[in-house]
This record gives C-alpha cells, sequence and structure tokens, in this order.
C-alpha cells in the first residue's frame, strides 16, 4: 500500500519554496517580453515596429511586411544584455546578509530573413528570442530563501509566409517553433543541528512548444503605413526532479528523501501590437505603437509534485498579474543620403500591483530610452548600431513565506538594462 499522507505537506513545502525562485526573471517589457532583437528598433524604443517594413526583420514583428522587399535580404544582429539590478532591503527583513547585487550579462542574438516567391508571395525566417532573462544574486544574500539565481531562457524558429492581397493590403502568418530552459536556485534553512550552514535547492529543465503569429499590413498612400500584428500563446511545460544540497536538517532531509518529479506548466502570453509609420518628407519619418499583452494567463500556473512512492500533489500559483499595455513613439532623421540617426521612447504599464509583488518577480512599469545610427553603405548592404536604456521602476517588496524563509521588505534601487545592439543587413 502506497503511504501518500505525506506528500499534501510535503509537496505544498516543495512548491512553496520552487514557485516562488521559478519566476526569478526581472522586469522586462510589460514583464518576461523582450522586444529588443538587435534590429533597427532597438534604436526606436521599438515605436513602428509592424509597421516600417523596410527590412528582413519585419519577417519577426509582422510577417505581412516582408511583401514590401523586393530582393532576398539576410539580417544579421548581436546584442548584449547588460543589467544592473539591486535590491536595497527595509527595516522590515528580517534575515541578514549582503543586500543583493542581481545584475548580469547576457549575450543575445538574431537572424531573419527574407525570399520573394514571385511578384505577389513571400518567405521569411525569423530566429531569435522574444521573452526572457536572468538574474543572479550573492548566495548568501538577505532573499537567498526566496532565490539566488535563476534564467528563464528561450529560442524561437518562425518560418512564415505573405501574401500581397492588394497594392495596399498585405496579409502573413506562419507558426513559432519555441524552446525554452529554465533554471532556478534557493537556499535551504537547516534549522537543525543549530549553527548548521544552509542547504540548496536547484530546478532544471527545457521545454518546447509550438505557437503562431499573423499580421497584416495596411499602406493607404505612399510614405504611410499601419501594420496590425498578432503573437499566440505558448504553452510550456517542465519536468524535473529538485536536487538537495547539504540538506542537513530532518525537514529537507525528508524532502529530499521523498520528493520525486514537480512539473510546472507555464504559458508565454499572447499579444497585440499596432503601429504606424509616416514619412513627413523625404529626411523625416515618425512612428508609434499601441500594444497589448495577456499576462494574466501567465500568472496562472499549474503544478504537479510527485513523491517517490507514486502519490501526487497537484495545485496551482496564482501570481494575481495583471495584462499590460505599451505605447511607444519613435523617429528616423536622415542628415546625410547614406545616414539616419533614430530615437525613441516607450512606456510599459506593470504586470503585478505593489500589494501582489515578489522578490521573486519584481516586476513593475517601464520606460525606454533609445537613440540608433543607420549607415546604407551601398544599395546592398546596411549596418546599425542601437542602444536603449531601460528602467524597469523600484518594484517595492514587502513578503512572508514562513519562519524558514523569514519576511524580505524593500525596493530596488536600481532596476536599470542597457542593451547595445549591432546589425548588418546584406541584400542579393
Amino acid at each position: 500500500m502506497k503511504r501518500s499522507w505525506p506528500v499534501g505537506v510535503l509537496g505544498m513545502l516543495v512548491v512553496a519554496a520552487i514557485l516562488l525562485q521559478c519566476f526569478t526573471t526581472p522586469a522586462w517589457a510589460g514583464g518576461l517580453w523582450l522586444y529588443e532583437r538587435a534590429t533597427p528598433e532597438v534604436g526606436t524604443a521599438n515605436a513602428g515596429v509592424a509597421a516600417r517594413a523596410e527590412d528582413a526583420s519585419i519577417a519577426a514583428s509582422n510577417p505581412a511586411g516582408m511583401t514590401r522587399l523586393e530582393k532576398p535580404e539576410l539580417m544579421l544582429g548581436v546584442q548584449p544584455i547588460i543589467s544592473d539590478v539591486k535590491f536595497s532591503p527595509g527595516s522590515g527583513t528580517a534575515t541578514t546578509g549582503p543586500d543583493g547585487n542581481g545584475g548580469i550579462v547576457m549575450p543575445t542574438g538574431s537572424l531573419f530573413y527574407v525570399h520573394p516567391l514571385g511578384k505577389d508571395w513571400r518567405f521569411g525566417l525569423a530566429v531569435g528570442s522574444y521573452a526572457g532573462l536572468g538574474v543572479k544574486y550573492e548566495d548568501d544574500w538577505v532573499g537567498r530563501y526566496y532565490v539566488q539565481e535563476s534564467a528563464l531562457v528561450t529560442m524561437s524558429v518562425a518560418p512564415t509566409l505573405a501574401y500581397r492581397v492588394t497594392d495596399w493590403l498585405s496579409i502573413g502568418a506562419g507558426p513559432v517553433f519555441q524552446y525554452a530552459h529554465l533554471k532556478s536556485t534557493a537556499a535551504l534553512k537547516n534549522e537543525l543541528p543549530l549553527g548548521s550552514p544552509d542547504g540548496q535547492l536547484e530546478y532544471r529543465a527545457d521545454s518546447f512548444g509550438i505557437g503562431g503569429a499573423a499580421g497584416l499590413l495596411v499602406e493607404p498612400w505612399k510614405g504611410t503605413r499601419f501594420g496590425l500584428s498578432y503573437m499566440s500563446p505558448v504553452e510550456q511545460e517542465f519536468k524535473d526532479t529538485p536536487t538537495f544540497t547539504n540538506a542537513t536538517s530532518p525537514l529537507n532531509q525528508t524532502l529530499a528523501a521523498r520528493v520525486g518529479q514537480v512539473k510546472i506548466k507555464m504559458t508565454m502570453p499572447q499579444a497585440v501590437m499596432f503601429s504606424a509609420y509616416h514619412q513627413i518628407a523625404e529626411s523625416w519619418a515618425v512612428m508609434g505603437n499601441v500594444g497589448w499583452q495577456n499576462w494574466t494567463k501567465f500568472g496562472y500556473t499549474p503544478i504537479s509534485v510527485s513523491d517517490n512512492a507514486g502519490a501526487t500533489v497537484n495545485t496551482t500559483k496564482n501570481a494575481d498579474f495583471d495584462d499590460t499595455f505599451h505605447v511607444a513613439v519613435g523617429a528616423h532623421y536622415r542628415f546625410h543620403p547614406k545616414w539616419r540617426v533614430t530615437a525613441g521612447f516607450a512606456y510599459d504599464s506593470s504586470p503585478v500591483s505593489d500589494t501582489n509583488r515578489t522578490v521573486a518577480l519584481p516586476l513593475d512599469r517601464t520606460f525606454r530610452y533609445s537613440a540608433g545610427l543607420i549607415w546604407d553603405l551601398n544599395e546592398r548592404i546596411t549596418m546599425g548600431l542601437a542602444y536603449t536604456f531601460l528602467d524597469a521602476g523600484s518594484a517595492p517588496v514587502n513578503e512572508t513565506r514562513g519562519p524558514l524563509s523569514g519576511t524580505i521588505q524593500g525596493d530596488y534601487s536600481s532596476n536599470y538594462y542597457n542593451v547595445v545592439a549591432l546589425y548588418l543587413a546584406m541584400r542579393f
């Protein structure tokens, strides 16, 4: 006969320990959304992303816009993301240790290709990431029982087709194949024997999901374009047996011996983006966005915890997330036949209120300030350098999770991201 009665308690303890560490990616866009893909839009705070349609990167942001490209084109981009994330504990924090510096340098890159298939059809391929980031705090920081290190990394491959319906209307769509990797570690408090050093709990898993992207592009008159794009939700399911290290207390040893596989389901949100682009004069162009992302669905996370005897506890974590909205404005100015400068500003609302925010997910409203430089080397080659400074807010936190984890209270004295994009477009 299976002894399943302890699993409810043990499972919930593991769920509490893992849940609040697996959502550890800091604020990016309206949540974990990564607008920056090493494209010219890094220099306009993403403004005009679904309507500009001047290079192969449109394969990712709005496949309908590929019909504007008359020649095969390849764009390659590299983009380091440098984060400056520092937590400042307040008087309500019960644990001791360093304040918490979670900044990292994350290299990212992208590839886009568009190929004409006759007069009205286009094939496109986009390879890159639109969601995820990571943090790494000191092992002994004040919030170590909530999270020490975490990374949610995604990579998407999206083959798409576009069709020019009329001279002023194009449509496009295609599947999105997404790989995701989730890693998270947190300290375990060993209450007994007294004075024992902390242990550690690690969760590491991979997943694969399929979604879709679609869009339309309207050009009512030359130099003015409106784009509407949609990204479907992508379901990911992570499975791993947590690893316990230095679990010396009786409770932690019992958990380590009994807990089997932990399954975490995650929904990458669906999103809608409306963009406008207008050529004011030969030298000037302005652009803007209005967007929406469905983070409410992301906040509901089904979890199942199995013990080694085969019994399973199922639960759902409700992070009380809210859907977010995005607005952006930007401009291009051609000061030389071969040179343009770009600038932009964007705002994204917070997916979580101050009441529900956790140190494991310090999401807040975000402001983007961007600038860039585009160089048309010749008719075949364009190069660009762009920069975005992202202010992710102070993200105040006041969270209690029982005597083993304690109370952590404070805010982020710095919650900033520096994005540097270098890209090359080649037409054949």
